[in-house]
């Protein structure tokens, strides 16, 4: 992400949130609108993490503000990656993406995803800070937001 200091570079959620988690793979779901950036992001994540096997995940929508489209394709998606681990600890950065994508995220959580939703935070004004990472619990009550 740009910074404010000309010519650096913060990171964006993910990066940020992988500095601070470890993960077995990342995931990372794009429409073709966003795909330079999803690419961007494979290979940032692939340079500084190479022990995180990152997997692309298309949703082929045409208008990325269509949330019908965007939530069909998003939960066929999860559900076909879900199925041979339907155990395992799952956890999505709702710092992200679009704000289509974010919602959808959110409401694909509240019912058919167990998954920790992850709010990652960057320090104010710092440039090297760490960034804050919450859980966002969607069981208690909607918009609070606690430390995991």
């Amino acid at each position: 992400m740009p910074s404010e200091v000309a010519g650096e570079d913060l990171a964006g959620p993910i990066l940020s949130l992988m500095a601070v988690r470890e993960f077995d793979f990342l995931f990372l779901f794009y429409t073709p609108y966003t795909k330079a950036k999803a690419e961007a992001t494979r290979d940032e994540v692939t340079r500084r993490y190479a022990s995180c096997p990152v997997r692309m995940h298309e949703l082929p929508v045409s208008d990325p503000n269509d949330y019908s489209s965007l939530m069909g394709c998003l939960t066929g998606k999860v559900r076909e990656i879900m199925r041979p681990s339907h155990d395992a600890d799952t956890s999505v950065c709702v710092s992200s993406g679009t704000p289509e994508m974010r919602a959808a995220w959110l409401l694909l959580a509240a019912g058919a995803l167990p998954a920790k939703l992850l709010r990652v935070d960057s320090p104010s004004g710092a440039f090297f800070g760490v960034p804050d990472v919450k859980e966002v619990r969607l069981d208690k009550t909607i918009g609070q937001v606690h430390k995991p």
